[in-house]
């Protein structure tokens, strides 16, 4: 039996039950549950069936701390189990640690569970606002107006953000910022380290096409990748999909002008925006505490298919990946577009899953 210490420690907690030998219900022990239902049980625990799954938990209560940033619960770690679950056995919270260090992708991504910083996103209904939300929506196709931006972490200008959350440092001379300003769109990164610009200048005026503007002071864990807001449900028994591509346009097109679903849960959307593949993908499933996955790839045209099954060499012994699909655009070199200039072609790297 694994984890026979922590297994212990849960059969103590308050209205506790098995689902069944890995699947364990209780009142919640970090925030102590429905005060008005004294009888229900929001804390779930699933345990590993193998020594490669973490622990994890999750409460369904939207007010319980464990709750946020798009994150509801996540892979149980020794803090959390002493720290919020209140557990006091040293030896337990050892077990805890020992079972988390074996497991490769999370001690490979040194299991940090990020949290937001909390930056407001700020867009003016002004004309320069407008000339840029207008290259947006005719490059995808869409009719979005400003007020329809902060759910997607968009950015129109860079000193409206300054000024609303009161940053004072910038790690640009002035020139620079003033472009920044007049010809870019910012993507908030998953973080809140960074801001992703575009430069959508016709003569791409300032160089390049992408400019990574740090918010914070740089910090060991930080990333660049951005994460299309969503929800996931760690407890399902289907597998979560992680969708990746490169540049946040390719993202946004290949998910909104695409057959993907976005609106259907379980489901994770992200950008490199710079960072290589299995960064992005180790870091979602070590903050959302997934194991068993369905990869998606949003690939640029020149990236051709020996890429891909180098990277799913790379990463199939740490995550469970029951399909890795590459998807192609036969029309353009991305899916940076509206849906008229999408024909998607799929290349499956692999795929473990029974169609009934």
């Amino acid at each position: 039996m694994l984890l026979p210490g922590l297994r212990n420690f849960f059969t103590m907690a308050p209205l506790y039950r098995e689902k069944d030998s890995n699947n364990l219900e209780m009142r919640c022990l970090i925030c102590g549950g429905s005060k008005s239902n004294t009888s229900a049980r929001q804390l779930s625990i699933k345990l590993p069936e193998d020594k490669k799954e973490p622990v994890l938990y999750n409460c369904y209560r939207a007010s319980c701390p464990s709750n946020r940033n798009g994150r509801s619960g996540g892979i149980l770690t020794p803090e959390v189990l002493t720290k919020q679950m209140r557990c006091m056995d040293a030896e337990t919270s050892m077990e805890l640690a020992k079972h988390n260090k074996g497991i490769k992708w999370i001690k490979n991504s040194k299991g940090i569970i990020r949290e937001k910083k909390g930056y407001t996103t700020f867009n003016l209904n002004n004309q320069r606002n407008k000339s840029k939300l207008e290259y947006l929506n005719k490059r995808l196709g869409w009719s979005l107006q400003t007020s329809d931006l902060k759910k997607l972490k968009i950015q129109l200008s860079l000193y409206d953000f300054l000024q609303i959350n009161n940053i004072k440092k910038v790690p640009f001379p002035p020139n620079v910022m003033d472009m920044i300003d007049r010809y870019c769109i910012g993507f908030i990164s998953a973080f809140d380290d960074y801001i992703i610009f575009r430069d959508i200048s016709p003569n791409n005026i300032l160089g390049q096409r992408y400019i990574t503007y740090r918010i914070n002071e740089k910090n060991t864990h930080e990333t660049k990748i951005y994460i299309h807001p969503g929800e996931i449900d760690l407890l399902s028994p289907e597998p979560a999909t992680i969708t990746v591509a490169e540049g946040i346009i390719s993202l946004f097109g290949g998910i909104y002008n695409n057959d993907l679903n976005i609106n259907t849960p379980n489901k994770v959307f992200a950008a490199n925006c710079g960072s290589h593949f299995t960064h992005t993908i180790s870091s979602i499933c070590v903050q959302y505490g997934l194991t068993n996955i369905v990869l998606n790839i949003l690939s640029d045209s020149e990236v051709k298919r020996r890429f891909y099954d180098k990277l799913y060499r790379q990463i199939k012994d740490d995550i469970d990946i029951q399909e890795m699909i590459v998807h192609y655009n036969r029309k353009r070199e991305d899916f940076g577009h509206r849906q008229s200039y999408i024909q998607p072609k799929r290349l499956t790297i692999s795929s473990n899953r029974l169609y009934l």
